[in-house]
């Protein structure tokens, strides 16, 4: 069969080779179109392969038909094996016993955390949009009192940083999966209004967590975004670019101020005992489809 997922600059999908090669193998995983293994991400709604066989190994849905595609029609072409959570087993009319965890917790088994965290070092992560939307976003975080963890890094240079971490405050939600995974704390925030809060919360239910998101009370644009926006309004070209100028900076001083107001907030985990219990039933599924398809 055929590994299928979203192939975007994002580690929370380029860890899914990593993750599969190392469960599945080589034999099961040699390549075949006929077959597609549907691994990590919200893929459900665009990786419809027609035609061929789908075999769903932690998938999810995002319930947002414009940007994730429409819902699937779950017929005899699928063979599902495991979805993210129970949020998608229930959008998708899937029995209780299918919705388990996400694949992503599954990256500890096969890079093994090498070094302690260091003191004093916590980790900001944004979405991999969040980059696009604001260039700079390593300066706001250093003058905060944080390290930047860029999500678009290869997965070994990314979850190098993330061990240095004591926590984290994440806006991507497999950067709380991944820190998370390797029993770093955790803060939920967004920065932007583009986060899928359904993905989040499909997550948060399969391990029975609360959810208090963190929200940035100002957004961040180059100021070039800005005196565009200013100029559209009929404010003359010279006057919006330093109105623009000014506009950032008062924002990035209010979002700074909020990022160390976060550092009194207290970071959290899953539970010990429902992590190992999901991670045992995933990893048996894995293991099973192997045996299924080799």
């Amino acid at each position: 069969m055929k590994l299928s997922y979203h192939t975007g600059k994002n580690v929370g999908d380029a860890i899914n080779p990593l993750i599969f090669e190392h469960f599945l193998g080589d034999e099961v995983l040699d390549g075949n179109p006929s077959s597609r293994l549907l691994g990590i991400g919200s893929i459900l709604g665009l990786k419809s392969h027609p035609g061929c066989q789908k075999i769903v190994l932690s998938s999810g849905w995002a319930d947002d038909e414009a940007t994730y595609g429409a819902k699937p029609n779950i017929d005899g072409n699928y063979d599902i094996r495991a979805v993210r959570g129970p949020l998608t087993a229930r959008a998708l009319s899937l029995p209780d016993e299918l919705a388990v965890i996400d694949g992503a917790y599954l990256i500890a088994d096969v890079l093994k955390r090498s070094k302690p965290a260091v003191k004093g070092v916590i980790g900001f992560i944004p979405h991999h949009k969040s980059l696009d939307f604001y260039p700079d976003w390593e300066s706001i975080a250093e003058a905060a009192g944080f390290v930047l963890l860029d999500v678009r890094l290869e997965p070994s240079e990314f979850m190098e940083a993330l061990w240095s971490c004591e926590y984290v405050v994440t806006e991507a939600m497999h950067g709380a999966i991944l820190a998370d995974a390797y029993r770093i704390p955790w803060v939920p925030i967004r920065l932007y209004g583009h986060i899928n809060e359904f993905k989040w919360l499909d997550w948060a239910a399969s391990l029975k967590l609360d959810l208090e998101i963190d929200v940035a009370p100002s957004k961040l644009h180059s100021a070039q975004s800005f005196s565009g926006i200013i100029n559209r309004r009929g404010v003359p070209k010279g006057l919006s670019s330093v109105a623009a100028r000014g506009l950032l900076w008062w924002r990035k001083r209010v979002v700074k101020r909020w990022l160390r107001g976060l550092k009194q907030r207290q970071g959290q985990l899953s539970d010990s005992r429902l992590l190992e219990l999901a991670v045992c039933e995933l990893r048996g599924r894995c293991m099973q489809v192997r045996a299924d398809y080799l």
